[in-house]
């Protein structure tokens, strides 16, 4: 084999690694230490538009970092690794950052969101109000 040939394991392991060190990225995967959120959270928490918020839980999705579940008209999004190198690469992640103000002020936003009814969340996000 060539060194120039990539496997399917390095590809995935560049994919992870890509996904989780975009900035943006990394802010999710934080904020889903605490839990499952919706999609519609991190465009509040991110102040980003749906469709950047999409984007970016497509990355984290298909690099096997996140998994989502539908219910009624909402994703719901969690840490949920697919393989070994995703679960060490999250449990790596999980001492970073640690006192950093971004990511405590996330953290504590996740946790208000979770306190206010997915339905009410969304309706209000949408007016711009949340």
């Amino acid at each position: 084999m060539s060194v120039y040939q990539i496997t399917e394991t390095l590809s995935a392991i560049s994919s992870a690694l890509k996904s989780a060190g975009e900035p943006s990225r990394l802010r999710i995967l934080k904020a889903l230490e605490g839990g499952e959120l919706c999609a519609c959270h991190f465009g509040a928490l991110l102040e980003v538009s749906q469709p950047t918020v999409s984007r970016h839980l497509a990355a984290l999705k298909s690099a096997g970092l996140v998994a989502e579940r539908r219910r009624d008209r909402w994703s719901y999004y969690r840490l949920e690794p697919d393989s070994a190198f995703a679960d060490r690469l999250l449990a790596a992640i999980r001492t970073w950052g640690e006192g950093d103000p971004v990511i405590e002020a996330d953290r504590e936003c996740a946790r208000e969101f979770a306190e206010i009814p997915i339905s009410e969340f969304c309706r209000f996000r949408g007016k711009g109000k949340a």
